[in-house]
């Protein structure tokens, strides 16, 4: 992944980069596996067809 080297703030107001365009996309894609478990809560609940597990 890489930077434009822009200075930017997170929302939370520390020091942050900006990240280019592929770098983003890139970022959606392995982060966005649909059907799989998250943090919160299990895939089907994600996805609509299912109950909290």
């Amino acid at each position: 992944m890489t930077t434009t080297g822009e200075r930017t703030r997170t929302h939370e107001g520390g020091a942050g980069y900006l990240r280019d365009p592929k770098s983003e996309l890139y970022l959606l894609a392995v982060s966005n596996f649909v059907g799989t478990d998250t943090f919160y809560y299990g895939g089907a609940l994600a996805t609509g067809s299912g109950a909290v597990t």
